[in-house]
């Protein structure tokens, strides 16, 4: 019992040292420009899903950075990949494509739904608090 409330105790009394890190759930999502309508959607869908869980829009100096990389060749094919830096380092995602065969264009909620199995792909998480 002793060493338990000693081992809280001395983790609490050491100070955290390393480079200035800004908070964890700040979010920069750079997006392509004139992409496409496919695209724009794409990204408003990747903001309100990093928004839901629980980052906050911030500048380039965010604590976690997210590039999309996406076009859309035509209307029922969108392809993309997200690079994403934070404290551990940048890593590419994997590039994915959304398709569909039974219509001419993507419909929304497949578009919302891509969004977020790029940020699960990519292992972006609710922030820590």
């Amino acid at each position: 019992m002793h060493r338990r409330h000693l081992a809280a105790a001395l983790l609490v009394a050491c100070p955290m040292t390393g480079p200035a890190w800004p908070s964890a759930a700040s979010v920069a999502l750079h997006c392509p420009a004139d992409a496409g309508p496919q695209v724009a959607q794409l990204c408003e869908d990747l903001t309100e899903a990093l928004r839901r869980a629980g980052y906050q829009p911030a500048g380039g100096d965010a604590g976690l950075r997210i590039a999309l990389a996406a076009h859309s060749p035509r209307p029922d094919t969108l392809i993309a990949r997200l690079t994403v830096e934070d404290r551990q380092g940048r890593r590419e995602g994997e590039l994915a494509e959304l398709s569909v065969m039974d219509r001419p264009s993507i419909p929304r909620a497949r578009i919302r739904a891509f969004a977020g199995f790029l940020l699960q792909q990519a292992g972006i998480a609710a922030p820590d608090r």
